[in-house]
């Protein structure tokens, strides 16, 4: 089950992926199990999600964009 939480710190491992969202936000992945909800509005993380495994590629789908694809 994956965990949402603030976080401040950047990724710990070597980031896997990098996706644009909107004009102010971008997602990116790591090795350390966790992808991360970059805001430049904020100039920093909105969001930290730590998965089970590796997040190595990442998608925005549906009529709205608003669901995320991972792998």
């Amino acid at each position: 089950m994956e965990r949402s939480l603030k976080s401040k710190k950047a990724h710990t491992g070597k980031m896997l992926c990098l996706l644009p969202v909107t004009a102010t936000e971008f997602f990116t992945s790591s090795d350390d199990m966790s992808f991360k909800v970059w805001d430049s509005v904020l100039k920093g993380i909105s969001y930290t999600y730590e998965t089970h495994e590796p997040v190595g590629r990442m998608r925005v789908t549906g009529e709205k964009l608003n669901l995320l694809i991972s792998s």
